[in-house]
């Protein structure tokens, strides 16, 4: 009878939980395809007669934006991958004092807010800001500790020192033992981690509004402005699809959360 009631006020708390964070999401989705008038705001009108729906109107404001955010969040994700996977490596082959100290420093940054990180990279590095270059690294600096925090679990739970030193011991040379132990078990915790440098950086706001110069500024600092000087449904527009970009690899990222195990197994 206590685990029924238990079970009640759980599925009760989760359905508060989801009607606080889906219904603001419906209305705003909503508000991107109806009539102003369906939602009460009877003075939101159309002036753009020359676009067929709100979005055409937002792609035309901000196309730019929307494909800088993209090619942006990619580059981020490349050099998760060539900085985060050797240090994933390296790092899980280790569990003394050391690697548990590196790992923390690695944390740090997401202790720290936007605008203190911001502030240093334009202290750190004045020019650079011209080229999108400290953009690049604001967004890197909270996209990487997720990324080696992903492929290094990876790692760790699959046993790889130990792995390594029998296929050493069968006479397995470097790149077997990097073909055969590594990439299989890296493989799980590196799409993971992939896909959440690619959502963080497509989200990332606070970093993108202080570094974006007018020819670097991506689709969240314009999605901010389309809240501060557009009408309803053009923000609605907007953050429909910056969702339409957001969610997908989000879904991947939850699909792929229980085959690791299986995929550990396999490469063990």
């Amino acid at each position: 009878m206590a685990d029924r009631f238990a079970s009640g006020v759980a599925v009760a708390l989760l359905a508060i939980l989801l009607a606080i964070v889906a219904a603001p999401l419906a209305v705003v989705i909503a508000g991107s395809v109806l009539d102003p008038g369906l939602l009460g705001l009877s003075s939101e009108t159309w002036r753009a007669a020359r676009h067929a729906t709100w979005f055409d109107y937002v792609l035309s404001l901000y196309g730019r934006h929307l494909v800088r955010s993209g090619c942006l969040a990619a580059a981020v994700v490349v050099l998760s991958f060539g900085l985060g996977a050797p240090a994933a490596y390296g790092l899980s082959r280790r569990e003394d004092a050391f690697a548990r100290s590196l790992g923390a420093l690695l944390d740090a940054p997401l202790a720290v807010p936007g605008l203190a990180v911001a502030i240093g990279l334009l202290l750190a590095y004045p020019r650079a800001r011209a080229s999108g270059a400290t953009l690049a690294a604001g967004h890197l600096v909270y996209a990487l500790p997720f990324f080696v925090r992903a492929a290094r679990n990876a790692l760790s739970s699959g046993g790889l020192p130990e792995l390594e030193e029998a296929a050493a011991a069968a006479g397995a040379g470097g790149l077997q033992r990097f073909r055969r132990i590594v990439l299989p078990l890296a493989r799980p915790g590196l799409f993971a981690g992939g896909l959440m440098a690619f959502t963080i950086s497509w989200g990332e706001f606070n970093v993108s509004f202080l570094l974006a110069t007018p020819s670097t500024q991506t689709f969240p600092s314009a999605l901010y402005l389309t809240y501060t000087s557009n009408s309803f449904p053009v923000a609605a527009a907007a953050t429909t699809l910056f969702l339409a970009a957001a969610v997908p690899p989000l879904m991947l990222l939850q699909r792929i959360a229980s085959p690791e195990a299986a995929a550990f197994g396999e490469a063990a």
